[in-house]
């Protein structure tokens, strides 16, 4: 298993992992536009993020098996220079759940933070998602607060707990 930085030439098989885990992801998180899941939506997806990327506002990573296939992906988002922190975000296939890809992931992000500026880190999970709550304290993130009312997932309301994390230089 690996990280790797997004690129414009993962089109193709962005949209495919994205499509065959729609329903999965949009289980637990808001759903995304309709225009995301077409070839021009992705491309502009890919686009977005890699400006913001070399812009120093996001850090887009992709998971990969020891096939290079994309089971995951995985970034740091809202880069604030100023605060010396940042957003995570993590989204694992249906297909490889339970099998410590979350948990690697999120410890890799976590060596790459501070080369990237951030020494704070924001992850919000919803208080249904267990697993991603489990993989959040395995690495070191604690409980900062509850957030009532802060998705709109499956037509209904959620509430999140915030997790922070602070990076030892």
């Amino acid at each position: 298993m690996q990280l790797r930085l997004l690129d414009k030439k993962d089109d193709k098989a962005l949209l495919m992992f994205e499509l065959k885990n729609k329903a999965w992801f949009e289980s637990y998180i808001e759903a995304r536009e309709p225009t995301f899941y077409s070839p021009r939506g992705i491309q502009q997806h890919i686009a977005d993020f890699l400006t913001q990327y070399h812009k120093g506002q996001r850090l887009p990573l992709l998971i990969l098996n020891d096939d290079n296939d994309i089971i995951g992906r995985i970034n740091l988002h809202k880069i604030c220079r100023q605060t010396d922190s940042a957003y995570l975000g993590y989204r694992v296939g249906k297909n490889n759940i339970n099998r410590g890809v979350a948990s690697y992931a999120v410890k890799q992000i976590l060596t790459l933070a501070p080369q990237n500026g951030v020494k704070y880190i924001i992850a919000l999970a919803s208080t249904a998602n267990k697993p991603s709550q489990i993989v959040l304290i395995k690495n070191g993130f604690y409980k900062k607060r509850l957030i009532f009312n802060k998705a709109f997932v499956n037509g209904q309301q959620i509430d999140c707990i915030e997790y922070q994390k602070e990076i030892s230089l």
